[in-house]
Parts: C-alpha cells; structure tokens; sequence
C-alpha cells in the first residue's frame, strides 16, 4: 500500500527527545521527515549522534541494566508488569548461544491459529552501498501452529504446545537506518498472528482469512523466493514490530503494536528476564516498555461488534473464503479497521483521485496522511497559526523555540477528549510527544456525539490497545535493554469467534455447487501431470460460456469457460503450486 512514510525514525526520536535543547531538532527532522526527505525504512535514531551510520559489522547490544549514556540503572528487575498468573506459570526462555535476544509467542485464544514471521534485513551503511539480502526464521519447535490455550500436550523441550521460541538471528539487529542514508534499504522483524488457515505444511501452503503471506504456510521464505513473494502478511492484521540492537538508538531493543490498517486479535508485548524497570539515567522516560505494560487490555477484543461498528467491520463473508452451502458465519467479525486501514481496503486509491468529489479518496488522505514523494504540495511542515491552515485534516502543532507551529498529519478521535488512561501520549501536557488530537467531525462534518460511520476514532481502539501504534507517526513506540520478551496473541482469550486453522480439506468434500466430479474431469490432464492442491470455485450449471461468472480480477472483464460436455462453468483453478498463491476467490484443497 502507499502511505505517508510511517517509520520508527520519527517515532522513536519523538519519545527519546525530552529535553528543550533537542526539541528543535526534533522538529527540524520532524520536518524533513514529512516532507518525505527521509526513508520510510529509518528507524531509531540516538538524540545523542543523530548522523551515527550503521557500521559494517553490528555491534554487540550493551547487557541488561547496563549503565546507559544518561547514567545508571537505576533497578534491575525481573518483574513483569500486567503479567497474568497463568503467564507466569510459563518457561521464560533464553537465548542460545551465538544469539543475543529471543522471543517467546504464545496463544492465549481456545482456538488454533498459525504464527508468522517477515524476513528482515539490515540496510546499507552508506547511501548506494549493498544491501544485506533477506534473513528468515523458524521456531526452535520448527512449526508455525499454535495450539490453544489449555492444551495439555507439549514440545518435545517440555514447553506447552501453544507456544513457539525464535532465537533472534545476528541479520535482524541493526536494521535501523542511519540519519544520511535515507534509502538504506532495511526491512525491519515482525510478528503477527494468522487466524482461519487452510495449511499443508509439508506443501508450503497456508490459505488464512487473516494475515495471510501469499497463500504460504512459511511467511518468512517467501521473501526468498526467485521472485520474492509477500512475506509480511496481508492487512489489517495485529503486527507486532521491532527494531532490535539499534545501532542509532543505544543498542535497545525497539518493539511496538502496530494497527495503522487495524487489528485482528489482540497482542500485547512483554520485557522479560533482566531487564533495567527505568532507561538508565532517565527515571522520566515515557516510552520504556516495563513502565507501560500492558500495552492492551487483556480479555478485550475490538473485533467485538459492540467496540467496532459495521462500517469497519471486516467479516468472513468479506474476505470469501467461507465453503457455499458448507456452513460458517458469513457476518463473523475476522478484523476491525483502523482509519487508515478502512480507506485502503480492498486497495490503495489512486494518487490523483478527488477529494472534492470522491469522499472516500478525502478520507484516505486525510486519515493515511498520504502525500506524493517530497510532499512538493506542501501538505505538512509548513508555518500555520491555527487548525484551518493546515490541509488534508493537519493539525496545527506548537513545537515552540524557533521552529513555532508547523502543520503536521495527527490522529483523530470520536469523543469530545480521551481521558489518559486510553490515549497515552495527550497533547497537552507534553507537546512534543505528537501534534494535538483532531476529531473525527474535522474530516467527516458529523458533529461530535452524533453517529458517524465513517470514522472510527483512535479513542475507540485504545479502549482495547492503549499502547498501540494506531496512525501514521503515532509515537506509540517502546525501548527495552531484555534480552527476552514475549508476544501474546489474544492475552487474556476471546469470546468473539475465531475461525479454527485446520488442515487443507479434501476437495471431493465441497458440496454439490461446486461440482467435484465434473472439475475433477476438467483439471484431469493436470492430475495426471502431478497436481495436488485446486482452487475451487462453485461451477454453475452453462451451455455458454457467457452464463458463467466472471473471472474475479479480470480486466478487461472475462467470463470463465463453460465446460459444454459436464454443462458446468470450468471454474477451479487446477494446480496450486507449493508456496501458493491461490487464485482469487478459490478454495484451497486438495486432490
């Protein structure tokens, strides 16, 4: 998707400037920044060397509760704060040796669900230079599958079945990018959770309803395919993100929740083992992870239809992978949008669409704080004295010194205010934490209080993620010195359904519309030739091929084939290949 630049350059440097002297660099390169002068791979730069480079070779992050630049540690801790009484029963994991972090993901769902991992990689130390290529991972438990919470069984190394250990590899340190080098080229780690797959793991092959990385059972490997495939997972999903041994930010470890395009379960994120319970040296830092666990409410879920109003709902029936005539609830809530999020799905508008005339082209400006490269409108960074100077639903943001108010892309919230408890970072009382709040009647003109569909507020989804990323340059971002951490998916369970991931089921199961006997003729050269897996499709009854249906994605549009001698349309994709994908609007299963 195009968006404005979300990096964690910007929000890290929003969290780690707390002083009056290095606000107007901050805003300086809030500026640069904005106008699209820096890259949207940069992350987590030190205030104290702003032009640091990433060296040739990562250097080794500093121990737990290491003094840092700003002094002592002020405690050591190994407390985990927000921790569950059943989280604690867990095994708190180590890293092996040769390796500096681990991560520990656990399901706290009733429901099986598949894990998943992108394939970062580190940038280039200078502009030009080489770029490390992609670094994939797999689980100590080589699987992906999470079993859920409450299962009796357990991995060979005696930990529960829903749970899975990465050791964090050397090539995901130090993928943020350095100051001069804005298209350095980093991929920086992810987690994120997959929910109602359809997977064959000896086969590659995983068909989700959520999150799914091009129909591949291994998300990571598909960024090392000839050509790569999709590897970070379709949105919305509930991303977790990292940036570990910041060579620009301390040698910390960066993690935050992301939901700019929205949330599927809730995930949360917890220091464990050793770790400093203060960034040494600064007892006020608001951004350190153990001072703000948890960063969602446990046993919430904004899927619930109450918390996520049908506008932004995203159902099973939507992302049409539910069997015709084979049971499922197509009005089942898989994902709840963000903003930005509602306005990009099922894909990004184009760049030249009219806000006067298309309200949904307004709103994914406005919302996405989309600008084309460099900004050259002038959309955000410019001189402003109030609100109604900024375009595209900027925010009139008072930096102070020098640099006074400059116009600056900000969230939006539905109610009148939002206490401290949900929003975390309000403006006032700290400005330069991000620029005020706006309202969702700024964009929309539905007065506050009243129904608004087409909004869904950043208020309504921190009642369930306050310490989430939920907008482009929100500062919702954390810092830690553990070398361990755990990433829970649906902490504290669920009661809005979650699609069950199973194993692929065999085609001849499908019910009559989609018309097993008559495709398994029509695909039998591929059978014959070795095909395993076929998307099916219903096959309505035809003698012409203008009674079938289009082929979905078609352009210009098409009709599929009718099969004159069965009297079906020839709907079913014959052969999946290994690694998927799958075609539009078929069901993966096997031969």
């Amino acid at each position: 998707m195009t968006k404005a630049p979300r990096s964690p350059l910007l929000r890290h440097r929003r969290m780690s400037i707390s002083t009056i002297g290095l606000l107007i660099i901050f805003a300086f390169c809030l500026i640069s920044f904005l106008s699209g002068s820096i890259g949207a791979n940069a992350q987590d730069p030190s205030s104290t060397d702003l032009e640091t480079l990433v060296p040739e070779a990562i250097s080794t992050p500093p121990p737990p509760c290491a003094p840092g630049p700003g002094g002592q540690c002020s405690i050591c801790s190994f407390n985990v704060k927000g921790e569950s009484p059943y989280e604690q029963s867990l095994p708190v994991p180590t890293p092996r040796p040769g390796f500096d972090y681990v991560v520990q993901l656990v399901n706290e769902s009733s429901t099986r669900i598949l894990a998943a991992a992108n394939a970062p990689n580190q940038g280039s130390a200078t502009p030009g230079g080489p770029v490390p290529g992609p670094v994939a991972v797999e689980p100590r438990e080589n699987s992906w599958v999470l079993a859920p919470k409450g299962t009796n069984l357990k991995w060979p190394d005696g930990t529960p079945l829903n749970t899975l250990t990465i050791d964090i590899p050397k090539g995901w340190e130090g993928t943020d990018c350095p100051q001069s080098n804005p298209h350095c080229g980093a991929n920086g780690p992810r987690f994120y959770p997959r929910t109602g797959c359809k997977y064959d793991i000896e086969h590659n092959l995983a068909q989700c309803e959520t999150a799914s990385c091009g129909d591949a059972y291994d998300c990571g490997k598909q960024a090392l395919r000839d050509p790569p495939q999709a590897s970070a997972g379709r949105t919305p999903a509930s991303i977790v993100e990292w940036t570990f041994n910041a060579q620009g930010g301390q040698g910390y470890v960066y993690p935050d929740i992301s939901l700019v395009d929205g949330a599927t379960l809730t995930v949360d994120v917890q220091a464990l083992g050793a770790h400093c319970a203060t960034k040494p040296g600064t007892l006020a830092e608001p951004n350190w992870l153990s001072q703000n666990q948890p960063l969602s409410v446990h046993g919430t879920d904004l899927r619930n239809s109450s918390r996520c109003m049908k506008s932004f709902q995203l159902t099973r029936g939507q992302v049409g992978q539910i069997i015709q005539g084979g049971g499922g609830d197509p009005n089942a809530i898989v994902a709840c949008f963000s903003n930005c999020g509602r306005y990009e799905y099922p894909g990004t508008p184009a760049a030249d669409c009219d806000p006067d005339s298309d309200p949904a082209c307004k709103y994914w400006k406005d919302f996405c704080c989309f600008t084309t490269p460099g900004d050259p409108e002038g959309i955000y960074g410019g001189k402003c004295s109030v609100d109604s100077n900024c375009g595209q639903g900027g925010g009139c943001w008072d930096l102070g010194g020098e640099i006074g108010k400059v116009c600056a892309c900000r969230a939006f919230i539905k109610q009148q205010s939002c206490k401290a408890s949900v929003c975390t970072h309000p403006n006032p009382p700290d400005a330069s934490s991000q620029p005020p709040f706006g309202h969702c009647s700024d964009v929309t003109g539905v007065p506050i209080g009243q129904p608004d569909p087409s909004c869904i507020g950043d208020d309504v989804v921190h009642t369930v993620f306050p310490g989430a990323y939920t907008w482009p340059n929100d500062p919702q971002t954390y810092s830690s010195d553990a070398r361990a951490y755990r990433v829970i998916f649906s902490p504290g369970g669920t009661t809005v359904p979650i699609t069950k991931s199973a194993a692929v089921q065999s085609c001849s199961s499908f019910p009559a519309p989609y018309a097993y006997k008559a495709m398994r003729q029509n695909c039998s050269d591929e059978i014959a030739q070795g095909a395993l897996f076929a998307g099916a499709v219903p096959a309505p009854v035809c003698k012409t091929s203008d009674q079938c249906p289009v082929i979905p994605g078609s352009s210009p549009a098409a009709h599929y084939g009718c099969d004159t001698t069965a009297g079906r349309c020839a709907t079913w994709a014959c052969s999946i290949a290994d690694g998927g994908p799958v075609s539009t609007g078929a069901i993966l299963c096997h031969w």
